[in-house]
């Protein structure tokens, strides 16, 4: 690698205002000199310089094996050409990358998530019910399906009115302060709990027991069994966990 030796090589530098290291043995190799630039010359400009000796090795090679050797000031315009076009491509702005996909996800070890939905059927004049249960493993511990044969707006079965509700009794509509008391009376006979409001993308599986609520007459319920109409997306909620959650 003695491309800093020649007369080409020396004038390629000379014109190139880079500074070399004048070193008395051969480097094991490019990336070993590079390593060496950078700690005796950190104010170097390293894409030149790696471009600049490219260029000359390429010559060396090129030489080599027949060819017809360079004018100095070619291996320099060649190189800084080179150059140019990859800082050009190099700071062009990177592609905007969309948002990642939001997913279920389970609950704490020893917790369980209850996915609530509500569904208003405005043209028969009712509203639906989706309720899942899952433990800390994506197993269905529960799921109920409701149909309420009276009308309901959508302020009261809308989850983020519910959820700030249950946060601060005081932020409850009148239409639904009773639906409230009787969720924090329920929710007083565990030992912990937490309401947070879901995006859909997240709720899946009780949005599609919503919707089916306008199926039945009453109330449907499942004790540990999946209902059918939701296998496949109990299965994609959890297709990234290890087991079988049906």
């Amino acid at each position: 690698m003695f491309f800093w030796s020649c007369e080409v090589a020396a004038a390629v530098w000379e014109m190139s205002n880079l500074k070399i290291l004048r070193i008395e043995y051969i480097p094991q190799g490019f990336l070993y000199l590079l390593w060496l630039v950078m700690k005796a010359k950190p104010a170097q400009d390293l894409d030149a310089f790696a471009a600049t000796a490219w260029f000359l090795w390429n010559n060396r090679n090129f030489v080599r094996y027949g060819g017809q050797c360079k004018p100095a000031f070619k291996i320099l315009e060649d190189s800084k050409q080179y150059l140019e076009g990859f800082r050009g491509v190099s700071e062009l702005p990177l592609p905007r990358q969309p948002p990642p996909l939001k997913s279920w996800s389970p609950p704490l070890i020893g917790w369980y998530v209850v996915n609530i939905v509500g569904a208003v059927f405005k043209n028969i004049g009712h509203c639906g019910i989706g309720v899942v249960v899952r433990n800390d493993k994506g197993l269905i511990m529960g799921a109920l399906c409701k149909n309420f044969p009276y009308p309901l707006g959508a302020l009261e079965v809308e989850a983020k009115v519910v959820m700030q509700a249950l946060s601060d009794p005081s932020l409850a509509p009148i239409s639904v302060q009773q639906l409230i008391v009787g969720v924090k009376s329920g929710l007083a006979s565990f030992s912990s709990s937490k309401v947070v409001f879901t995006h859909r993308e997240c709720n899946n599986a009780a949005h599609l027991l919503a919707r089916h609520a306008r199926q039945i007459l009453d109330c449907t319920i499942w004790v540990k069994d999946t209902p059918p109409m939701i296998v496949s997306q109990i299965l994609s909620d959890v297709s990234s966990l290890s087991f079988n959650p049906v």
